[in-house]
């Protein structure tokens, strides 16, 4: 009986691994859904599809950030953050090199660039009364938002808004 179990628990890994990528922490947690208290069968499945490398965690956590810059700019914390939500070990996040090297200021001026293509363009300071000067104060903390919610951090944030805006 084990070894129908320890198979059926290897052939749906391989059915979920068929749709999308996953880490060995995410795919564990999945099968653990449907199929409780099988701990040693489940072990056994992530140690085989490892060794037949239809796993590999370093090389998804590499893809992962390579496709969250490419997708929309996010600053390092969010990245991780999402990364850690996901049950990634902190220790294997932080250790990955593509999350260091990230050029946060570069990510946050694309994102403001393309964000400033969707609201209201503000008038030359020359022009600038003082009604067209709150607008400009909102603009700034909107855009201080929005970068903040992307995970930069505020030196980045600032440096950015103070460059565009």
């Amino acid at each position: 009986m084990e070894k129908t179990q320890e198979r059926k628990i290897f052939e749906y890994s391989l059915y979920l691994l068929s749709r999308k990528r996953y880490h060995s922490v995410e795919l564990s947690k999945k099968i653990r859904t449907k199929y409780p208290g099988m701990e040693r069968e489940l072990k056994e499945a992530i140690d085989k599809l490892t060794r037949l490398q239809l796993i590999n965690d370093k090389e998804y956590v590499r893809l992962y950030i390579a496709d969250s810059i490419l997708r929309k700019p996010q600053g390092r914390y969010l990245i991780s953050q999402k990364l850690k939500r996901k049950g990634i070990p902190e220790s294997e996040v932080e250790q990955q090199p593509d999350l260091q090297n990230i050029d946060e200021y570069e990510l946050a001026k694309k994102a403001i660039i393309k964000k400033l293509k969707t609201v209201k363009p503000l008038k030359p300071d020359i022009e600038c009364s003082a009604d067209c000067k709150n607008q400009k104060l909102k603009q700034r903390e909107k855009m201080y938002r929005f970068l903040s919610s992307r995970g930069f951090k505020p030196s980045v944030i600032s440096d950015t808004i103070n460059e565009y805006i």
